[in-house]
């Protein structure tokens, strides 16, 4: 099962974090030099027989299993290195803890672990001028290293899928809103003598964020994605589907360097993950 050693560490270094300055809407969007990071930790739970890959735009997919219950420990670490006051460098590596419950012939329960390095995403970020309000941002990414399975086989590939996301983000004091279009591209690939298409999809996002007080804002999103057809050797294994999922968290300053978030997220279609617990530690240097 899942490595619960880890997870009580980093929350333990969480709490030992001292608080100091305060968060503003300013303070929040300022232009930062150098590099900035996200530590991000997370549970995922879903109780069908669907996988969810691609870190940026979680894909439902058919992996050749079918487990009745799936539970997903993450450990996501993101770097953004900034170019010039517009455009940064961003590099994801993900690994996860896997644990599948199925049902054994003849009765009874079983459960198979499993756990590696998922994907090291890399990708670009340019965030335009404000204009009427409104400041836009658009990014790029794409997995230099990507550990995809079915049926129990795993190989590495690499750039078998492409993520671009448009986002709009606007500032009405004490709020932040967030609008954002995200389109994936799957390219299709071998393991084995399998030929595997994964679903292409497209998505609709909204976050806001509220002011509470100097250090402490509330944050609520909504996203829609809508996958086409999974192939497997050129038959349809997995019919269209959408995603939809809610979520609710806040974020709580400790230095105008750092900042710890928390979510959770309920998943309201049949499709999307039962939900996802997560925490998030904001660095900038």
């Amino acid at each position: 099962m899942f490595q619960y050693r880890y997870l009580v560490f980093f929350l333990v270094f969480i709490v030992e974090l001292q608080a100091s300055d305060t968060i503003t809407i300013d303070s929040l969007f300022k232009k930062s030099n150098g590099v900035r990071t996200v530590s991000e930790i997370s549970i995922l739970s879903n109780g069908g027989g669907a996988n969810y890959i691609n870190y940026s735009n979680p894909l439902a997919i058919n992996d050749g299993t079918m487990p009745i219950q799936r539970k997903k420990l993450y450990l996501n670490e993101t770097i953004l290195y900034r170019l010039n006051n517009k455009s940064d460098l961003i590099f994801t590596l993900s690994a996860y803890d896997q644990n599948d419950e199925y049902i054994k012939e003849g009765g009874g329960y079983k459960s198979e672990n499993r756990n590696s390095i998922e994907s090291l995403f890399i990708g670009y970020l340019y965030q335009f001028e404000q204009r009427n309000g409104l400041k836009p941002e658009f990014s790029i990414t794409l997995p230099f290293y990507q550990k995809l399975f079915f049926g129990g086989r795993s190989e590495v590939k690499s750039f078998r899928t492409l993520n671009s996301k448009l986002t709009l983000k606007q500032f009405i004091d004490p709020a932040t809103l967030s609008y954002s279009l995200g389109y994936t591209k799957s390219f299709a690939f071998k393991i084995d003598t399998t030929d595997i298409e994964y679903p292409d999809s497209i998505f609709l996002g909204f976050d806001t964020n509220i002011i509470l007080n100097p250090r402490l804002s509330l944050n609520f999103s909504t996203k829609q994605s809508f996958q086409n057809r999974q192939k497997i050797n050129g038959l349809e294994v997995s019919p269209s589907s959408s995603l939809i999922t809610f979520g609710f968290g806040t974020t709580y300053s400790l230095s105008s360097e750092r900042s710890i978030t928390t979510t959770m997220t309920s998943g309201v279609s049949a499709d999307a993950p039962e939900g996802t617990m997560s925490v998030s530690v904001w660095q900038k240097f």
